[in-house]
């Protein structure tokens, strides 16, 4: 199952403006990925887990505006 969210302010990928985002469930070696990479922060893991779900980088979850960031939380909320 995948779900796709919305961006209200979209971002740019390689260049590319991208107005949604599709993520996939997680798995087990997902979380255990995102624990390690953050060092036991809550707020690092969860971009990692949007990275990884969404297919992009941690560097571009930066990117993405507040409000879209807590939609995308919210929507994917229950992959995890």
């Amino acid at each position: 199952m995948e779900k796709t969210v919305n961006l209200k302010y979209p971002i740019k990928l390689d260049g590319t403006e991208v107005k949604s985002l599709k993520f996939r469930r997680a798995k087990g070696g997902d979380i255990i990925a995102a624990r390690k990479m953050s060092g036991g922060d809550d707020l690092t893991m969860a971009f990692h887990m949007i990275a990884n779900l969404g297919g992009i980088t941690f560097e571009d979850v930066c990117e993405l505006d507040a409000g879209d960031l807590k939609t995308v939380q919210e929507e994917i909320g229950d992959f995890f």
